[in-house]
C-alpha cells in the first residue's frame, strides 16, 4: 500500500509479494536488532593472540556475536547499528561486555590475568564522560590492559582522542613499532 502511495497519483500498480516478503524481514531485522541492544544479547568470544617468540597467549582479542539465531555475525549487526544510528550503543556494551567477559574469565582462572585485551572499535564513537566513568569504577584493574582496535573500515581521520592505547592494524611496521613504544610509555587515565 504504502508503494502506491508514494508512486504517482492517479496510476494503478500490482501488489508485489517480493518486495511485501523483503520489506517484513528488514522490519522483523530491525526489531531483533533492537531487542538485542534493548536486552544486551551479545557473547564477546576471546581470539588469544600468541607470541611468536615463545607461543605464550600474550593478549585476546574481543569478537562480538549476537546471540539470536537470525543476527549473529558482526557485518550485520554494524549495518543495522549504521542504519539506526545506534553505533553509539554498540561502541558502549562493546567496551562494557567485553571487559565483563575479561573480569568473568579472570574470576574463573581461564586466563592469567596478565594478557591485554584488544577490543574491536568504531573509529568515530567513544563512551561519553559518564560512561567513561562508570567504566573506571567497575573495571579499573583492566585500565592498563585494554587496547583499542580500529579496524581497516574504518578512517583513521576518525579515530578520536581516547584514554585508552590505540592500534591500528593496517599500520606499518615501523608505526606499530612506534605506536609501541609510546603505548608501554604512556600512564593512561580517565578524567573525572
Amino acid at each position: 500500500m504504502y508503494q502506491v502511495k508514494k508512486a504517482e497519483k492517479g496510476h494503478i500498480t500490482e501488489f508485489d509479494l517480493e518486495l511485501f516478503t523483503k520489506s517484513a524481514k528488514e522490519t522483523e531485522m530491525r526489531r531483533l536488532f533492537h531487542k538485542m541492544l534493548n536486552e544486551e544479547l551479545f557473547t564477546y568470544y576471546f581470539q588469544p593472540i600468541v607470541s611468536a617468540a615463545d607461543g605464550s597467549i600474550y593478549a585476546y582479542e574481543a569478537l562480538m556475536r549476537g546471540n539470536l539465531p537470525a543476527l549473529t555475525r558482526p557485518d550485520q549487526i554494524l549495518q543495522l547499528a549504521h542504519e539506526e544510528e545506534c553505533l553509539h550503543e554498540i561502541e558502549r556494551l562493546t567496551m562494557f561486555l567485553s571487559a565483563k567477559s575479561y573480569a568473568t574469565f579472570l574470576s574463573t582462572h581461564q586466563i592469567r590475568g596478565d594478557e591485554l585485551l584488544f577490543v574491536n572499535s568504531i573509529a568515530s564513537q567513544y563512551m561519553n564522560h559518564d560512561e567513561a566513568v562508570a567504566y573506571v569504577e567497575q573495571y579499573s584493574f583492566l585500565q592498563d590492559r585494554i587496547v583499542i582496535e580500529i579496524t581497516e573500515e574504518d578512517s583513521p581521520k576518525n579515530v578520536r582522542c581516547r584514554d585508552f592505547p590505540v592500534y591500528l592494524p593496517w599500520m606499518t611496521t615501523a608505526a606499530a613499532t612506534a605506536m609501541k613504544k609510546r603505548f608501554w610509555s604512556l600512564h593512561r587515565r580517565i578524567s573525572s
